[in-house]
């Protein structure tokens, strides 16, 4: 798995101080995360079961969050996965080694489009932020 990391939201992480005593800082959304390290067997969308701490280097600091903070309400998402999982243009990332039912019409697709401002798995057709049609016209993409 990568180990650089982004968040599309941020979220609350800590880090120990030299003095003792843990620093709390909130991670700002469009966070470049390096070393990234999972638990095993990570459990993400369960505020209970995901309280394993994951671990990784921000501005030069290593801090901790747990499971949940970081991939649910921090949204974060690996920058690169093997050369297949990037940020695309626009506020979508898209997956070939992802495998989900687009949230808007069931199918499955090769490439799985994951929306940054919203959430779902989408496939290229249904994608609201790539494609006008799937938002009734408006396109969701940032103005550059």
């Amino acid at each position: 798995m990568s180990d650089v990391w982004m968040a599309v939201a941020a979220f609350e992480a800590s880090t120990p101080l030299p003095t003792g005593g843990v620093e709390v800082i909130w991670i700002p959304a469009n966070a470049r995360l390096e070393s990234v390290v999972l638990p095993a067997d990570p459990v993400f969308g369960d505020p209970e079961g995901g309280s394993s701490p994951v671990t990784f280097d921000f501005a030069g600091r290593e801090y901790a969050a747990t499971v949940y903070d970081f991939k649910v309400i921090g949204g974060c998402y690996p920058l690169v996965v093997k050369g297949e999982l990037m940020p695309k243009a626009g506020d979508c990332y898209q997956s070939t080694l992802t495998r989900r039912a687009c949230a808007k019409c069931g199918r499955n697709s090769v490439i799985v489009h994951m929306p940054i401002a919203h959430v779902g798995y989408y496939c290229p057709t249904c994608c609201p932020a790539c494609n006008r049609e799937a938002t009734g016209g408006e396109s969701l993409r940032r103005s550059e």
